[in-house]
């Protein structure tokens, strides 16, 4: 009588499909950030636009509005249609990016919360991935209220720093200079923002992608971080408008990047098509 080895233990699924489910959501979360990016492209566009008509001197022309004979005695400045019209094309856009904000922050909180519910669906050493993908996740979260803070907090010095000097018949520090200092002290919390926030959706799946996964997620990282860093100069903006132009630059960059991490996760949807295989020794997700 042969003795058979009994058949070895299955992997304990906390919920089978869950990373398939967290993934799509966390795949439409980038989709509203793409959109969300593509509308404050077009809101730098028409800022840049509208400084350099006014640099050119384009701004104190006279139009006429209606036809003859009316056009004759009735005229608007070229500077004030202009300011209705990109004013109310801002206005629209500004609404439109908070309804797909709130959406994607939805998409994007069910997406973590289901892909750490399924990560016994890969093994251990997935568990372990993310793991610090969620950690990266809160420390992200954390990170828009300490630029809130940030932001608020330097403003307030100034304001105070001002009424004390007014107080005291002093000269006042620029409106300009206030603005400029806020813009840096802001910038570095908006880079750790984007680092982080990238590291967590790249860790999410970087272990059981792909090669072509895998280089994906990490230009779609390395595009979020080094936009955000060009766009620190966006901070110098009020001392020229020439600074405007590099605000168009860095959001193209992070565009190109939030797009790579869609493509990353579209990538993986595709290769499980709902069905979820279990995957042994992922790869660590890079630091």
């Amino acid at each position: 009588m042969s003795y058979s080895p009994p058949p070895p233990m299955p992997i304990p699924y906390a919920s089978p499909g869950a990373s398939v489910w967290g993934a799509g959501r966390l795949r439409e979360a980038l989709r509203s950030l793409e959109t969300l990016l593509l509308i404050a492209l077009a809101v730098s566009v028409i800022v840049f636009v509208q400084d350099m008509f006014n640099w050119a001197g384009l701004i104190s022309l006279q139009v006429p509005v209606g036809p003859r004979p009316f056009a004759d005695w009735w005229t608007i400045g070229l500077g004030v249609g202009l300011q209705v019209a990109l004013g109310l094309t801002i206005a629209i856009l500004v609404i439109i990016g908070i309804v797909v904000a709130i959406t994607g922050l939805i998409a994007w909180r069910r997406g973590v919360l289901a892909m750490v519910q399924g990560g016994p669906e890969f093994g251990p050493a997935h568990v372990e991935g993310v793991r610090k993908a969620r950690e990266d996740h809160s420390l992200t979260l954390w990170l828009f209220l300490v630029y809130v803070v940030v932001a608020a907090a330097v403003s307030v010095s100034f304001a105070a720093i001002n009424s004390t000097l007014s107080a005291a018949s002093a000269s006042t520090v620029p409106e300009v200079v206030a603005s400029v200092v806020t813009g840096l002290a802001t910038s570095g919390v908006l880079v750790a923002i984007y680092y982080f926030g990238a590291r967590h959706l790249l860790g999410m799946i970087y272990g059981i992608s792909t090669a072509e996964g895998r280089a994906l997620l990490v230009r779609g990282r390395d595009r979020l971080v080094w936009g955000a860093v060009i766009g620190a100069a966006v901070a110098l903006s009020p001392i020229t408008w020439v600074f405007d132009l590099v605000a168009v630059a860095s959001l193209t960059i992070i565009l190109a990047g939030a797009r790579n991490l869609r493509s990353a996760y579209d990538l993986w949807l595709a290769g499980h098509g709902g069905m979820v295989v279990p995957v042994q020794g992922p790869v660590a997700a890079p630091g």
